[in-house]
């Protein structure tokens, strides 16, 4: 079975508001062989940029590309392809974009493996986890005021518990609470709301500058029991958050904007992060395979981030955390409570089965997910219209 074709499909919502972000555009890359078969992976960054790296021709040996690798060669082992990838891109994808569209070629491979094979990509990675998936819902809404803040978090944990979830977490970024003095008072209510026994997480999503003005804020927010803090600081700051986790009793973690495991694991290393929070649709799914498992070696967890444009990049999300026990809980964005995310309701699906407040096992073959074409090409991203050309 052979690689013959590898296409990328930059995507972007119909609808461009406030509340725009990683949700409304992505890539797709479909990876298609000699006998029909298709697998598809997501790059959930500039799609333009991903395409434009997907598509380049190789050049030299640190330039290598992606079509000039694959094209022609068997089906083999996915983690095999990604080494020889990364390695042959060195100059231009050891991190950030090109990274990420190496990631979306990783995811597509990973796809079509299970497919050839005929089983869930959760088999092909190994050891199964015996424990069930647990997913929180991240609570972000627009508000006018703190009072408007206060009432919405209260609302919405309601419902959160009333659709059976058992795990939410606060977001207390700028624009969510302007305030650094009001992010106690919000956290109080919620946990207030919420009661003890639900499982509260709290994303400040890179807030700080200063881990002296984080360690402000976590000092009053230790009473309320929360199970992490997270992204407080960019990345990059490896001693403010080493600060931080020396000062707090909240465990730390971080970060879904990086684009390489090797930055997770030196959070891990020298910024004291207990949890880390990977983007499958950034690093791939052998990246985020090893990094759990390093995180593993270390003592530490990894939470997967969810906040993800289609539920391509879900499935693969839910398949990497099956393989493993160090995944305590995923997050979930439905659209129930983001109708605004109009790639996640109409690019793929199904979206993950959530069965009293814990995800079923994600199906297959390969990651168990259709695409709807019409809708991948209704929202369908180009340069001309990008540039108004």
């Amino acid at each position: 079975m052979k690689i013959t074709d590898i296409k990328a499909l930059p995507l972007r919502g119909a609808t461009q508001t406030d509340m725009a972000d990683n949700f409304g555009e992505t890539t797709l890359v479909v990876v298609t062989t000699d006998d029909g078969l298709v697998g598809v992976g997501e790059g959930n960054v500039s799609p333009l940029a991903v395409q434009a790296v997907v598509e380049q021709p190789s050049y030299w040996i640190w330039s290598r590309g992606v079509t000039e690798p694959l094209i022609g060669r068997e089906l083999g082992d996915p983690a095999a392809l990604w080494d020889e990838l990364y390695a042959g891109n060195w100059w231009t994808a050891r991190n950030g974009i090109g990274h990420v569209a190496l990631a979306a070629v990783d995811m597509a491979l990973w796809d079509l493996a299970g497919k050839a094979a005929g089983k869930p990509v959760r088999e092909l990675l190994g050891a199964q986890r015996t424990t069930p998936l647990v997913p929180y819902i991240t609570m972000y809404r627009k508000v006018e005021d703190h009072a408007a803040a206060l009432d919405a978090a209260r609302a919405f944990v309601d419902d959160i518990k009333a659709q059976g979830f058992r795990a939410a977490k606060i977001e207390v970024s700028h624009d969510q609470v302007p305030d650094a003095d009001q992010i106690a008072p919000l956290v109080r209510a919620v946990r207030e709301q919420a009661g003890p026994d639900f499982t509260l997480l709290c994303d400040a999503c890179y807030r700080w500058n200063d881990a002296d003005e984080a360690i402000a804020v976590l000092k009053q927010l230790e009473e309320y029991d929360l199970m992490l803090f997270e992204t407080a600081l960019l990345p990059e700051d490896l001693a403010g958050y080493r600060k931080l986790a020396d000062a707090t009793t909240i465990p730390l973690a971080g970060c879904e904007i990086v684009a390489s495991a090797a930055e997770l694991e030196h959070l891990m290393d020298f910024g004291g992060v207990q949890y880390v929070q990977p983007c499958v649709a950034r690093v791939g799914v052998t990246a985020m395979d090893r990094l759990t498992r390093a995180a593993a070696a270390r003592g530490r967890e990894m939470i997967p981030y969810g906040w993800v444009a289609t539920t391509l990049s879900m499935a693969a999300t839910l398949h990497v955390a099956a393989a493993h026990e160090n995944v305590p809980i995923v997050e979930y964005v439905p659209p129930s409570f983001y109708p605004y995310a109009e790639l996640r309701k109409d690019v793929s699906g199904p979206e993950p089965v959530v069965v009293d407040g814990l995800f079923e096992l994600p199906g297959g073959p390969g990651f168990g997910i259709e695409l709807d074409h019409e809708a991948v090409e209704r929202y369908a991203h180009d340069h001309a219209a990008a540039v108004g050309g």
